[in-house]
């Protein structure tokens, strides 16, 4: 049984690194470029009215969740199965949300000491179902159920993780 990651590396840095990542299939989103900021910076823009800035503050707060509600301690296709789900369910990106989510699940995965045997195309094509069956219904109060997603996505991960 793959072993569990005590927890997700800490705010800023996993912040920067989904960035970067939605980056690559999202170029264009202006802002990306707000939400890496930190401390007063963020602060400062933060408070501004700008539809960039909503989107940001809206995308930082559901980062959070996922970060802060990250089942520590719990088996890692589990975690696995929680990433995937929060990022195609909860969208906190304006585009490629389950392909940022599949590509950061990957690298938790390999982290974790193990290996993935899912090719890129078929962990997104799964992103992309969840996504399309997720689509209004996921929340951040229900972030951390198991419910048929869940249990559909830890299924698909627990045959491909080793």
């Amino acid at each position: 049984m793959p072993q569990s990651i005590h927890h997700l590396e800490r705010f800023p840095h996993f912040l920067k690194r989904v960035i970067a990542l939605n980056q690559v299939y999202n170029p264009d989103d202006e802002s990306h470029a707000l939400l890496g900021l930190s401390g007063p910076e963020w602060e400062a823009a933060a408070r501004g009215d700008s539809p960039a800035t909503k989107i940001a503050a809206r995308s930082r707060k559901v980062l959070h969740a996922i970060h802060d509600h990250f089942p520590r301690g719990a088996a890692l296709t589990e975690q696995a199965a929680y990433l995937v789900r929060a990022f195609s369910g909860l969208r906190p990106f304006q585009e490629a949300n389950h392909r940022t989510g599949w590509d950061y699940t990957a690298e938790v995965i390999s982290h974790g000491g193990s290996q993935l045997l899912a090719t890129t195309d078929e962990g997104r094509a799964l992103g992309n179902d969840l996504w399309d069956d997720l689509r209004g219904e996921l929340s951040v109060d229900r972030l951390t159920a198991k419910d048929e997603a869940f249990a559909r996505v830890h299924e698909w991960l627990r045959t491909r993780i080793a």
